[in-house]
């Protein structure tokens, strides 16, 4: 009876049936210290596969991951090269990438350092695809369907007509600008951290977080529908009528004062840390509470007035405002 074939693959010693894929492999395969992917192995595992050192694929490598894939010295993609990964794939040093590269990411798709994008690009990827050096948006992703997340942060405009679903987080922060009609549906968070005007009739639909923290002021008509929080840290005034809805926290930290008739239908917490006094008539809605220089002011539909540190303290009432410190 001949002996089975055992490979060699760094510390790791596989059968000819693991080494091919025909056989799962049910742990991690460290194999940060190969320069070089051996020729034929294209494994089958339930855990990680880390390649970190390689810096080509071979042919005919397109391995099944059930976690996470690391290629993160690879320059570039070559045709063939379709893996199918249940968590991240990592290709942070890829500058090309070849036509009919498509491989199936149960988590996020990182390629930090690509700058194009081939037009028939379009991964089938659950998280997040992250293009940290692409700078303008890819036309595809105009025109079709995104069934992922979408991290752009170098992108500085946004064309005319991009209106996109996005089934994941949204990072544009290095936009200044929002063209009017832009109001995106997204999954995840919206990061807009380089805006500093909002155009009339932006209200976007976001199930995470909001990010305007650049944005001064808030026009009337700004009522969008957030699912986390929602960032506006650098508004030192707003409208009569804003009332967005929140279900995390409402953040304005730069307002010194709340305007009469400001009500916001919020279940998580009002960020208030630079208001000095606040009008009767504010009322808080039963269900979140209000932050006052990092202080609890108002919870459960009541106002909590209390010098122990915990709380703040008002000080004294001038006509229908009150002083608060």
């Amino acid at each position: 009876m001949m002996d089975k074939a055992i490979y060699r693959v760094g510390k790791y010693r596989l059968t000819e049936e693991e080494y091919l894929g025909k056989v799962k492999i049910d742990y991690t395969l460290d194999l940060d210290s190969l320069t070089s992917i051996p020729k034929g192995f294209n494994p089958t595992l339930s855990g990680d596969l880390a390649l970190n050192s390689a810096t080509s694929i071979p042919d005919g490598f397109s391995p099944k991951v059930g976690l996470d894939l690391d290629l993160n010295s690879v320059t570039s993609i070559s045709t063939g090269f379709s893996p199918t990964v249940g968590g991240h794939l990592e290709l942070n040093s890829t500058t090309s990438i070849s036509n009919g590269f498509r491989p199936e990411v149960g988590g996020n798709l990182e390629l930090s350092s690509l700058t194009l994008i081939p037009e028939d690009f379009n991964p089938k990827v659950s998280g997040n695809l992250g293009l940290y050096s692409v700078t303008s948006i890819p036309t595809q992703f105009i025109h079709n369907k995104i069934t992922h997340g979408l991290i752009l942060p170098s992108v500085r405009s946004i064309p005319d007509g991009f209106n996109p679903t996005i089934d994941g987080d949204f990072d544009l922060d290095s936009v200044t600008s929002i063209p009017e009609g832009f109001n995106p549906t997204v999954d995840g968070d919206l990061l807009l951290n380089s805006v500093t005007s909002l155009p009339k009739g932006f209200s976007p639909t976001v199930s995470g977080d909001l990010d305007l923290n650049s944005v001064k002021s808030i026009p009337k008509d700004f009522s969008p529908r957030i699912g986390g929080d929602l960032g506006l840290d650098s508004v030192t005034v707003i409208s009569k009528g804003f009332s967005p809805t929140v279900s995390g926290e409402l953040l304005l930290n730069s307002l010194t004062s709340i305007p009469e008739g400001f009500n916001p239908t919020l279940v998580g917490k009002l960020v208030l840390n630079s208001v000095t006094s606040i009008h009767e008539s504010f009322t808080p809605k039963q269900g979140y509470e209000l932050i006052i220089n990092d202080k609890l002011i108002w919870q459960s539909g009541s106002y909590l007035i209390a010098d122990d540190g915990n709380c703040i303290e008002i000080l004294s009432k001038e006509g229908k405002v009150y002083k608060v410190g």
